[in-house]
């Protein structure tokens, strides 16, 4: 549940922050359509870190490990 509320609300925050902070007054861009392009990008790459930590987590993290023993059942 946490990692679908964070792929939806962390690129969502990044765009904004992007288009109204850092595009707008540290590097600025000319255009609205170049920050919203810029913003557009950081969203994306935002998006690829939720992923690279959502699979992270499904494959290290302290529930990933499947008992010995516990697999499937063979068939009679």
């Amino acid at each position: 549940m946490r990692f679908s509320l964070a792929m939806v609300a962390i690129p969502a925050l990044t765009m904004l922050a992007c288009y109204h902070v850092v595009f707008a007054r540290v590097v600025p861009l000319e255009s609205a359509g170049a920050r919203m392009t810029a913003a557009g990008i950081a969203a994306v790459g935002s998006v690829q870190v939720v992923i690279g930590a959502f699979l992270y987590h499904a494959f290290f993290g302290e529930d990933a490990e499947v008992p010995r023993g516990k697999g499937r059942k063979k068939a009679p």
